[in-house]
């Protein structure tokens, strides 16, 4: 059996100007790994001002045990800038987030077996640049509830989480709507006898609508 553990990737490529010709290869430039003993994986979640890339996802090396969420920051030299984890000595996942430009905040959402009512509970954190947490706020009923996508609305200070509530077999659109406090505003459920969820969303700031 391999002993290969995944670990969070950095890869930059490098091009020649102008459109390459057709089967042209494209050269590794760059590469920078980051991850301990278990394993990690995360993908982009947003640019800040400065120009950093902030990365999203989890860890089983790091943290307070089992999968916890995990925040990276990296230059544009490819150098880590920090690391952050949040979590319970339970499992917590994540799914998405999005990048608030207007105030330099990362919402990270997923779910959490740690904290909350029962089972597993919608779970939304609030990052500034630096990478400080600064909110962690849970929703959820007696079945399992979780978020796949989130989106911002700068004009009102508002954070949409999108996914699913319901039993393990069958579960509803579940659309929460969180302020910069991270008070909840408003949920909204939707389903038929079948299995429903979103996995992904968008905020249409012309429209003013999710």
């Amino acid at each position: 059996m391999s002993n290969w553990k995944p670990r969070v990737w950095i890869l930059a490529f490098a091009l020649a100007s102008g459109a390459p010709p057709a089967g042209a290869q494209i050269c590794l430039d760059r590469l920078a790994t980051w991850g301990g003993a278990g394993d990690e994986f995360a993908g982009i979640a947003g640019i800040d001002a400065s120009g950093n890339r902030l990365l999203l996802g989890l860890t089983n090396s790091y943290g307070a045990g089992q999968g916890d969420l995990l925040v990276l920051s990296y230059g544009s030299d490819d150098d880590l800038l920090w690391a952050r984890t949040w979590g319970a000595s339970s499992d917590e996942s994540t799914e998405g987030g999005c990048w608030d430009s207007s105030s330099s905040a990362l919402y990270v959402t997923g779910s959490t077996d740690g904290f909350g009512v029962a089972g597993r509970d919608v779970l939304a954190v609030r990052c500034d640049a630096a990478g400080t947490i600064q909110w962690a706020r849970t929703w959820g009923f007696l079945a399992d509830d979780f978020a796949d996508a989130a989106a911002c609305d700068a004009a009102s200070n508002k954070v949409f989480l999108a996914g699913g509530t319901g039993t393990e077999s069958v579960h509803d659109v579940l659309v929460v709507c969180l302020d910069s406090g991270g008070a909840v505003q408003w949920a909204r459920s939707w389903g038929g006898a079948s299995d429903d969820s979103i996995n992904g969303c968008v905020f249409d700031v012309t429209a003013g609508a999710l």
